[in-house]
């Protein structure tokens, strides 16, 4: 039998390579030695690291071995450093998410959440993150298992240690005693790390980490669920970012000239009114269709994108957190206040605007909630209610058309309940 060789190439995983089963022995101490594992412990879990320069860019190679049936198995993980270095404008973020996160990295406390499943570029994100504000003038620690990335100067890097007993809240509290400014801790997982990071938060720090939830949203919940209080979370959190990593298009691509049809659609979960905006107005976007070239391995698709929700928590979000609003009625008031857009709608934009497919949508969690319009979307990915605000000042409007402030953010009023009735409706009963 011959060992298979598999890459996941743009998040697919595709076999590219087998060799005889006889070879395996040598392969595998080969990388266990480059990553100072044991060669002659062959029936427990190994995980290591080494590193190499490869095609002008020094990568981070992590090694996992686990004993299978028929051997034991190897993956590797390719870390390339000088991902961590570029900036947020790299990350292609819309241009009212770029502005809000830059505006709330600039905050001296509070809790910056990132959200979504392994391997969708967390840990990327955040580094970008403080690789933004990061200087002589500021104290940034992170707390990692493990330290993925070199952040460079100024930023000091701790990794867990859960077998000798370093574990997250144990590094935080260390941490906290070195006064510093920003602290990003790599991953809340249990009920101490969240009290810690959220307190540390209340004290004067600004905190970024990530949790693993579907929807922004969820993160909320998450935390109340690991015990948080609910009057700490309100008076911390001021932002959740929930990202996903789709296929982008090569340039082989071609133009979808015709509204495919009904069927077509089949399986996508999007709402019949987007559909019927789609096909009535579908010249006005550029969407394509994968086409395959040796470029791409005939896959139509060459790199990831990332694409994201975010969910900004003003005092009436917080608000109606705490009185326990049920979540129809929550993501509605974002969607039309705030002008956010859902990571799925995220994903269709994409689609419009000529960067991926259709079959992507297919990967994304839909949530329960009616979609906007085409047009909606590309809008409220640009726009924001500060700027739509400020048109609205700056017309030749009476005095009495212009909506104070106070009407958009009013002071948090006290409240006692919880949010544990928040639920997904189904949409069927909602429209």
């Amino acid at each position: 039998m011959d060992v298979n060789v598999r890459m996941r190439i743009n998040g697919k995983l595709r076999k590219i390579d087998h060799f005889p089963s006889e070879d395996l022995r040598g392969f595998v101490n080969v990388v266990k030695h480059s990553g100072r594992l044991d060669i002659t412990q062959q029936h427990i879990a190994h995980d290591g690291s080494f590193m190499r320069a490869l095609g002008g860019h020094i990568v981070d190679i992590r090694v996992s071995v686990i004993p299978t049936i028929y051997g034991e198995k190897v993956v590797l993980r390719f870390l390339l450093q000088d991902m961590s270095q570029k900036s947020l404008h790299d990350s292609n973020l819309p241009p009212r998410i770029e502005r809000q996160l830059v505006n709330v990295m600039r905050k001296k406390s509070g809790v910056i959440l990132v959200t979504g499943p392994t391997g969708s570029g967390k840990t990327t994100m955040l580094h970008r993150a403080i690789r933004h504000i990061a200087g002589e003038d500021i104290n940034i620690q992170t707390i990692e298992e493990p330290v993925e990335y070199r952040a460079g100067e100024f930023v000091n890097q701790t990794a867990v240690n859960e077998a000798r007993g370093f574990t997250y809240p144990m590094a935080i509290k260390s941490v906290l005693r070195q006064d510093p400014d920003v602290i990003l801790v790599g991953e809340i997982r249990d009920k101490e790390t969240a009290q810690i990071a959220t307190e540390a938060a209340l004290t004067g720090h600004l905190v970024l980490s990530t949790l693993h939830t579907e929807d922004a949203l969820g993160s909320i919940v998450r935390l109340i669920q690991l015990g948080v209080a609910e009057w700490l979370i309100s008076s911390t959190v001021v932002t959740v970012i929930n990202q996903r990593l789709i296929r982008k298009f090569c340039d082989c691509a071609e133009d979808m000239p015709m509204f495919p049809g009904r069927e077509y659609f089949r399986g996508m979960d999007i709402d019949d009114h987007v559909l019927d905006a789609l096909e009535r107005d579908w010249p006005k976007y550029k969407i394509k269709s994968p086409v395959g070239c040796k470029k791409c391995d005939g896959e139509g698709y060459r790199s990831l994108q990332v694409i994201v929700e975010q969910l900004t928590l003003t005092s009436m979000v917080r608000d109606m957190i705490r009185e326990g609003k049920p979540y129809r009625e929550v993501i509605d008031f974002i969607r039309s206040k705030h002008y956010m857009n859902m990571i799925f709608e995220e994903g269709l934009r994409q689609i419009m605007l000529g960067n991926t497919g259709f079959e992507e949508l297919r990967d994304l969690p839909r949530g329960d909630y009616v979609m906007k319009y085409p047009e909606e979307i590309i809008r409220d990915a640009t726009e924001t209610a500060e700027t739509r605000r400020v048109d609205i000042e700056t017309t030749s409007l009476p005095q009495a058309f212009i909506v104070p402030r106070e009407v958009y953010d009013p002071a948090p009023e006290k409240s006692e309940i919880g949010m544990a009735s928040i639920k997904s409706p189904p949409r069927e009963a909602l429209r």
